[in-house]
């Protein structure tokens, strides 16, 4: 939902419904701890959001980018979801150990999407699947370490999700 501070500083319903949404907060109702995003790409085919820390939430439990959008080729629509994320705080990497509270649930979600939108297509006469999911979760140690010169490129390879 648009974002709104209940002191009346921040509304964000008129530029989140407008032609131009770039820039509108989204306030996010999320399993375990709520988070902010806002609008930072949109056009005809497809919207970016970038998470970012509020006065009403906080920190968003991950930090990054999220897209979602829809290409077309030769008669063929395509219909993605992308992004790249880590866990913000400390404590958000110990409910993501506990429960896998963000990155299972937001699995679950962006999977639901896939398969709600090919079951709405199939029911309106169309023909639609869901893909396989590309899934990369890198060792954000192991990355720091090779940017910071601590390792090579050969061992940040050799880690699990760096190849």
């Amino acid at each position: 939902m648009p974002y709104y501070d209940p002191n009346g500083a921040i509304s964000d319903a008129a530029r989140w419904n407008s032609s131009n949404p770039i820039g509108s907060i989204l306030n996010l109702d999320l399993e375990g701890d709520n988070g902010s995003v806002i609008v930072s790409s949109y056009s005809s085919q497809q919207w970016t959001v970038s998470t970012i820390n509020t006065p009403i939430d906080g920190t968003h439990p991950v930090s990054g980018n999220r897209q979602w959008g829809f290409e077309y080729a030769n008669g063929v629509y395509t219909f993605y979801v992308t992004g790249v994320d880590r866990l913000t705080t400390g404590r958000h990497e110990l409910a993501q150990y506990i429960f896998g509270i963000p990155f299972n649930k937001a699995d679950a979600l962006w999977e639901g999407y896939q398969q709600n939108l090919a079951t709405f297509v199939n029911s309106h006469s169309g023909l639609a699947y869901v893909g396989s999911a590309m899934k990369e979760r890198p060792d954000f140690d192991a990355l720091w370490q090779y940017f910071t010169n601590q390792i090579s490129l050969e061992q940040l390879k050799a880690v699990k999700g760096c190849n």
